[in-house]
């Protein structure tokens, strides 16, 4: 049995321990999976920034770069730099930075397509520049691996305890314990996420 399978089952084995419900299994790894996406988009926490080196096929203004294949798991995007002919970051005034907009904001005030630009389309990444750019370093926020196989998630390693009351959480309000759900919910909500968010959103200790 591989680490993350252990991880997963172990997480199991403490839910059901909250709940009594070990009859509810399937409900009760959804609820696993749930909680989990919950924990790691309740804020953007630094262990879920990555950061890839996209090199383009030729020098370019515009790209148009995949998603799944390039960003697995993408769930939002922080930063996107040039890089220059020897695939190093371009240096670029402050005006002259990437922008990273929403899709409904590409035309400016003329309704012209912007420069300086990035936003998500579909299943790409779209970068419009006033440089001829030979690629990209893109730092972009990942959403954790759910299935038994393959879950890898950090704070389930190093915090549990907030994922695991969340699931027991969702198991019982979706099956009518709605006192004890409530309970659990607000030891989620008032006494584990904040400790989550005060312990890992930062780089350092201070």
């Amino acid at each position: 049995m591989s680490y993350q399978e252990q991880l997963y089952d172990g997480m199991l084995e403490d839910i059901y321990t909250l709940t009594a419900r070990r009859d509810l299994d399937a409900e009760t790894e959804l609820a696993l999976r749930t909680a989990t996406v919950n924990a790691h988009l309740c804020d953007a926490f630094p262990r879920d920034l990555f950061v890839s080196q996209v090199q383009l096929p030729n020098a370019a203004y515009m790209a148009s770069l995949n998603i799944p294949t390039l960003f697995p798991g993408l769930r939002a995007l922080s930063q996107i730099r040039p890089l220059d002919s020897n695939l190093q970051p371009a240096v670029l005034s402050p005006e002259n930075q990437i922008a990273i907009i929403e899709l409904g904001d590409i035309y400016d005030d003329y309704g012209q397509l912007k420069n300086q630009v990035a936003y998500l389309a579909g299943d790409s990444v779209n970068v419009r520049s006033w440089f001829n750019s030979y690629g990209y370093l893109v730092s972009w926020f990942k959403a954790p691996m759910l299935r038994r196989a393959d879950y890898n998630s950090w704070i389930a390693q190093l915090y549990p305890t907030v994922i695991i009351y969340w699931a027991a959480s969702i198991v019982l309000d979706t099956n009518g314990n709605e006192a004890k759900a409530k309970k659990y919910m607000d030891m989620t909500t008032n006494i584990h996420v904040p400790f989550l968010k005060a312990n890992f959103l930062l780089g350092e200790l201070r």
